[in-house]
């Protein structure tokens, strides 16, 4: 339905679909004796005012039984959700508020804290989710939450305490947003998508949490300020805390298991402020933030973070099982040579960095071996790249590349794709088995690509698309398995 106006739809069934009823832009809808089961979200109403849910039954839909975005007014009455829950999207206060009466969430009912000013103790055991909106000084003490979106949700509220909470087959185990000094202590989450979201908060402590099994990050942030991790034991598939925009971070004595740090800003150097004995999958996270000259000691590491560092060289270090390696960002004239990178997400992640060589290193069964994503002056020469998921090397809005003597086998995906670029070399490469393009050049000018020898591509061997490369130099071309000269 679209910008509709006083409509009512009554005793409707929905089965495995993407979304029951879609509703844009409308106003004073009533939503009644609704049945939608197995499927994405049974009810959906966007950008819509007055909205009413009433005598509803949802059953394990994936996304939420109620997935409600950025709409005012909205009231739950009656309604069942098993195995499903609500889900709130929006960004100012009155997105996140709604009348309930009677609805229940896998049996409990729905919490809804507003306008709370004096401490407020809230029993989560008695609860199915737990929204708090407009209110300071409250705790949200135990419960176990699952099949919901999210478990429990704050916005612009202050000194919100969650502790002892504990949460499985969940979407974001606790959402905290325009708020400040939010604490989440000694609570616990397994097989779930994101442990913890904050956006726009000011002072986060995490501490004694464990979060198994989350599908994409552990702790994810934007723009918040004051982030402190301590004690918390996280395994995260993407990465455990991903700092986005996000300042003054502490991260102390902390087991990440595979998933590490990712920090994407535009002022990095004032991700971090201190990280310190934390480790994955055992090893050891270093980082530095305006490190100069230093070559670091060989042995094994969980990651390496470079931040505004100037000539910094790895060499003799290895790898093993962990979602990044070498994270380098805003640096200049760093290498990393004869390291091996073992089932590592990322082996080289190169954000806004120059003048980097990566060299005779071996890389096996990672997402992909070397990504650089705006830079200049990248090396990557004699290494070895083995069945990595997606790209083996992938440059975006990189020039002077050159990529040089390297074998490249079993790519899920491209072997070498540089897109966006200038004046790369591409020579002497062995490449063989991408399951979809050998060589991959999007968007790119001025590259030339020669003395390779690829082979057993799905796709392609080779392709060029949007820009003026050459595929050959001074009558040396390239060596194709599918090359037909008539």
């Amino acid at each position: 339905m679209y910008s509709t106006i006083d409509c009512a739809v009554r005793d409707s069934v929905f089965t495995s679909c993407a979304n029951g009823i879609f509703s844009l832009a409308s106003s004073v809808t009533c939503y009644e004796n609704i049945t939608a089961e197995d499927c994405e979200s049974g009810v959906s109403p966007l950008y819509s005012s007055n909205q009413t849910i009433r005598d509803s039954s949802f059953v394990n839909n994936t996304v939420a039984g109620a997935a409600i975005g950025y709409c005012v007014n909205t009231s739950l009455t009656g309604d069942t959700f098993d195995g499903c829950g609500v889900k709130l999207d929006g960004y100012k206060a009155d997105h996140y508020l709604f009348e309930h009466s009677g609805s229940t969430v896998n049996g409990k009912p729905i919490a809804l804290y507003e306008s709370i000013v004096e401490w407020e103790w809230i029993d989560g055991d008695l609860y199915g989710q737990v929204f708090v909106a407009n209110s300071s000084n409250c705790t949200v003490q135990g419960g176990d939450f699952h099949d919901v979106p999210t478990a429990v949700l704050t916005f612009e509220s202050n000194n919100i305490t969650v502790r002892g909470l504990n949460a499985w087959d969940v979407a974001t185990v606790v959402g905290a947003y325009e708020s400040t000094t939010i604490n989440i202590i000694e609570s616990r989450a397994l097989n779930v998508d994101v442990a913890i979201e904050a956006k726009a908060v000011t002072d986060v402590y995490i501490e004694n949490n464990d979060f198994r099994g989350c599908s994409s990050y552990g702790v994810d942030t934007f723009k918040v300020i004051g982030l402190t991790a301590i004690g918390n034991i996280i395994e995260a598939s993407e990465c455990s805390l991903s700092l986005r925009s996000s300042s003054d971070t502490t991260i102390l004595d902390n087991t990440l298991l595979y998933g590490g740090v990712v920090i994407s800003s535009s002022s990095p150097e004032e991700s971090i402020t201190d990280l310190d004995n934390t480790t994955v999958n055992g090893y050891p996270i270093v980082f530095f933030n305006g490190l100069h000259d230093y070559v670091l000691p060989a042995g094994d590491y969980g990651e390496v973070i470079l931040v505004a560092c100037t000539n910094v060289t790895l060499r003799d270090a290895s790898f093993t099982n962990v979602s990044h390696g070498v994270f380098a960002v805003s640096s200049d004239q760093c290498s990393v040579e004869s390291t091996e990178f073992s089932s590592v997400g990322y082996g080289v992640y190169l954000d806004h960095t120059n003048l980097v060589t990566a060299a005779d290193c071996d890389f096996d069964s990672g997402i992909c071996a070397i990504r650089s994503y705006i830079g200049d002056d990248l090396v990557v020469s004699g290494n070895h790249i083995v069945l990595s998921q997606q790209d083996g090397i992938s440059a975006s809005s990189t020039d002077s590349v050159t990529i040089d003597g390297n074998v490249i086998c079993g790519a899920d995906h491209d072997a070498i794709a540089l897109s966006h670029g200038q004046t790369a070399t591409i020579r002497n490469n062995i490449v063989c088995g991408s399951t979809r393009i050998g060589v991959y050049l999007y968007s790119e000018d001025g590259c030339v690509a020669f003395n390779n020898s690829v082979c057993g591509s799905t796709l392609s061997n080779a392709g060029d698309f949007e820009g003026t490369n050459s595929w050959n130099e001074t009558m040396s071309g390239n060596r194709w398995d599918d090359y037909d000269e008539m």
